[in-house]
């Protein structure tokens, strides 16, 4: 047996097993299975086949159709708004029900559903009512509804079948309802009535706050409270141009009754003080509910309370009277700027002050800087903020003093300024000086002063007054230059000779360029480097004893540092100190010692160049041996020193020496070559032994200055330790100082009374940038200047 929805059987939606003809062989009898059920209201088509032992014979194709089953709502209509809970707790609904007489047990149940998820994810059953006869008894808690929400209901039919122990449900569709907002009542203060911080404001609700996990109606929830100051403000949610909004929690107890001061104190925002500039004006306020219910599928429906308006008598001193800033001033300093008012505005009982600066003129909590003044003796007239403003941005500021329990306050009215632009000014040049006469150095240093307000810097460098430049250098303020006073720059590429040139310095704020000056300092650059030099050089050992002590000294250490000679008696001679070469039981020796190579001391007399004014800082030595092509350079470190030691020559070897002096501007030409023949080792070690013999002795026999004497320090150029030298024939007040190149004192290495003798005072210069600098000694009526180069 097979049955369709299709007439001519093309798709059964059900077909049986193979039927066997049973007791009675005129007619077969068969019962749909009930997990098979057919659906209410359809139309079907069926047919049999018969089988025998030869063919298939099919039976014709009846149709038939099923019961309708159906649940019609007719009350309440979809919809419909309570105007309170206890309209709809008298409330009948209505509904018709197509009952199938064929099943002996029908149920029928009416569902309110609220939507409110339970923790088990179940929706709350109000409402049930069993059985064929129904009452207008209502078992469930009338409690449970509450106003501004909507819900459903529904009714579902349910029936049972004795025989085959089956329940089928049928359910009609959800039909919406809801119970109107409640608008609280304002009891408290009356109408225009006036209040101070501690006035009652009271109101009353028939609303109960519910929680959704308890069958026992349990208080949970919010008030909403708006202080307006206009009362035709219309909004869920005021600005702080309209007024002031506070949440009233009411979870643990709910509480019908508030006072300003309460109030104030769950806002952390505003404080009452706020409410200073308001004394005496009219006010406004109003409520609503604000449920929190954490388990919500639905958004509450609630409407605030009509609006009541009081007078406000919070605070009674009077106003501070601002001064400075004035209001609308403008470009005001970013930071240091004074906040200034008349303490005469201030009452006696008034024990402190409270500035607060923002750029919103509500002056929030967040985002507002506040600095408190305590009085002590007299009132405070001006007080300044740790904090820097931002650069162009208009601010607010006010000023509130509190009287001496606390309880009252007053605030000024508000001051707006705008702050400085964040544009650098013309920055200020320092050197090269603007000079139509001064000869510069090719590889100045350019100095200027600074700006606070710029992050970087750009030098710009023109030849003569052409537009273009030839150096365009960003110099970005880093950690630690950002306190300095002044910047440099030195280049690294000389500039040419004789030849004018014109600068300038322009700020940035980030990417934004300060203000161009309305000129360009102009500098000229020095002439020509120094003179070809005149070489007077001394080679011979023959004649070191015609030399002066000093002079044997000054080679003798020079020999022990150039060739890195660390034997005990180039202890005693670099450090001049005898007692070390006593207690030296193990020397130290360079390399030098274990090899047959001959050596070539050149010693000659200080370049003189009276055509430049600026110093001979080095010289450039070049060599080769008698005969060849070739000049090889020496290469030693950049000195004004006037000895050097060749090393890796060839023994008794006659060789040449030329010489070149330079200063900043470069080297001069070289001189004519002079010739000398390569020294053994061994006898710069006899010279060296004979030295250290004089000074151990010239020690020991406490040898005292006959004049006062400044030396020049070694090694010089240095990096970063030199030693500075000088000689007192008395006892004398001393002092000992370095100066940068422009004239400004970095250190004091001695200063007080020393007594007669030789001193040497160890510089270090680690801390010190790189570059020419002065020394200058004053013993009594003493003075000497002389120069150093630190190389880093």
């Amino acid at each position: 047996m097979q049955i369709s929805t299709d007439e001519d059987m093309s798709d059964p939606v059900f077909t049986s097993s193979t039927l066997t003809r049973g007791d009675d062989p005129d007619e077969v009898t068969f019962t749909l299975p009930s997990e098979d059920r057919l659906q209410f209201g359809e139309t079907y088509s069926w047919q049999v086949t018969a089988t025998n032992a030869d063919d298939d014979v099919e039976s014709g194709i009846s149709r038939f159709s099923t019961l309708l089953e159906g649940i019609v709502l007719t009350n309440p209509v979809t919809g419909k708004v309570f105007e309170s809970v206890d309209e709809f707790a008298n409330e009948t609904f209505t509904w018709d029900s197509n009952m199938n007489a064929d099943f002996e047990d029908v149920t029928q149940a009416l569902m309110i559903n609220d939507r409110i998820q339970t923790e088990d994810n179940s929706a709350y059953n109000l409402l049930t009512r069993n059985g064929r006869e129904f009452t207008s008894q209502k078992p469930y808690n009338i409690e449970r509804f509450i106003h501004g929400f909507t819900y459903f209901w529904n009714v579902t039919n349910a029936y049972s079948d004795n025989n085959s122990s089956t329940t089928i449900v049928f359910q009609s569709e959800y039909r919406p309802f809801s119970i109107a907002p409640e608008k609280p009542v304002l009891n408290a203060p009356a109408e225009n009535a006036t209040v101070t911080s501690t006035t009652p404001f009271q109101w009353t609700t028939e609303e109960r706050f519910i929680t959704n996990d308890s069958v026992d109606p349990q208080l949970e929830g919010n008030f909403q409270v708006q202080i307006l100051f206009d009362k035709n403000t219309n909004v869920d949610q005021v600005t702080p141009e309209q007024g002031y909004q506070f949440v009233i929690d009411g979870t643990d107890a709910l509480k019908e009754s508030f006072t300003l001061e309460e109030l104030f104190a769950t806002q952390t925002d505003v404080p009452i003080s706020a409410l200073g500039p308001k004394y005496g004006e009219t006010l406004h306020w109003r409520v609503k509910i604000d449920p929190n219910y954490a388990k919500l599928d639905q958004k509450r429906k609630t409407i605030w309370s009509n609006t009541r308006s009081f007078v406000s008598q919070v605070g009674s001193l009077k106003r501070p009277i601002l001064v400075s800033p004035d209001n609308n001033a403008q470009g005001v300093a970013i930071s240091g700027r004074a906040f200034k008012w008349k303490p005469e505005s201030i009452s006696d009982e008034v024990d402190e002050i409270l500035l607060e600066v923002s750029t919103n003129k509500f002056f929030p909590r967040d985002g507002t800087i506040s600095k408190k003044v305590t009085i002590s003796s007299g009132s405070p007239t001006e007080t300044t903020i740790d904090e820097n403003l931002e650069f162009s941005k208009r601010y607010f500021w006010r000023v509130t003093a509190t009287d001496t329990d606390k309880s009252i306050s007053s605030t000024s009215n508000e001051f707006e300024f705008n702050t400085e632009s964040s544009t650098p000014d013309v920055i200020t040049l320092v050197y090269p000086n603007d000079s139509e006469t001064a000869q510069i150095s090719r590889t100045p240093t350019f100095t200027w002063k600074t700006d606070r307000k710029a992050t970087r810097y750009r030098l710009l460098v023109y030849r003569g007054i052409s537009s273009d430049a030839i150096i365009d250098q960003y110099i970005d303020v880093t950690d630690q230059n950002a306190n300095l006073q002044e910047l440099s720059f030195k280049l690294s590429d000389p500039l040419q000779h004789e030849t004018r040139y014109t600068w300038e310095v322009l700020g940035y704020h980030e990417d934004e360029k300060g203000k161009e000056p309305a000129k360009r300092w102009s500098f000229t650059t020095d002439k020509k480097p120094p003179a070809a030099i005149s070489l007077t050089m001394k080679f011979s050992f023959s004649t070191v004893v015609d030399w002066s002590v000093a002079d044997q000294l000054a080679y003798a250490k020079a020999l022990c540092l150039e060739t890195g000679l660390t034997i005990d008696k180039c202890n005693v001679i670099v450090n001049t100190n005898p007692a070390s070469s006593k207690s030296n039981t193990n020397p130290q020796n360079s390399d030098i010692l274990d090899t047959n190579e001959a050596l070539l001391p050149v010693i000659w007399s200080p370049m003189v160049d009276n055509t430049s004014e600026f110093p001979i800082i080095d010289y450039a030595i070049e060599y080769r041996e008698k005969g060849t092509e070739e000049w090889m350079a020496l290469e030693r470190e950049s000195s004004p020193d006037t000895i050097a030691v060749i090393t890796g020559l060839k023994a008794a070897t006659l060789y040449e020496i030329r010489l070149a002096a330079g200063n900043e501007n470069g080297f001069g030409e070289f001189s004519e070559p002079a010739e000398a023949e390569s020294i053994d080792l061994q006898v710069i070690l006899d010279f060296i032994d004979e030295v250290a013999d004089l000074i151990t002795t010239s020690i020991e026999s406490t040898e005292m200055p006959l004049e006062f004497a400044l030396f020049q320090n070694y090694p010089n150029p240095f990096n970063p330790a030199t030693t500075i030298r000088f000689a007192l024939p008395e006892a004398s007040e001393v002092q000992l100082e370095v100066y940068s190149i422009l004239g400004q004192r970095v250190a004091v290495l001695s200063e007080g009374l020393k007594p007669a003798g030789y001193h040497s005072i160890q510089l270090d210069a680690s801390r010190y940038a790189s570059g020419t600098y002065v020394y200058r000694l004053r013993a009594g009526n003493y003075v000497s200047t002389k120069k150093f180069m630190l190389i880093k």
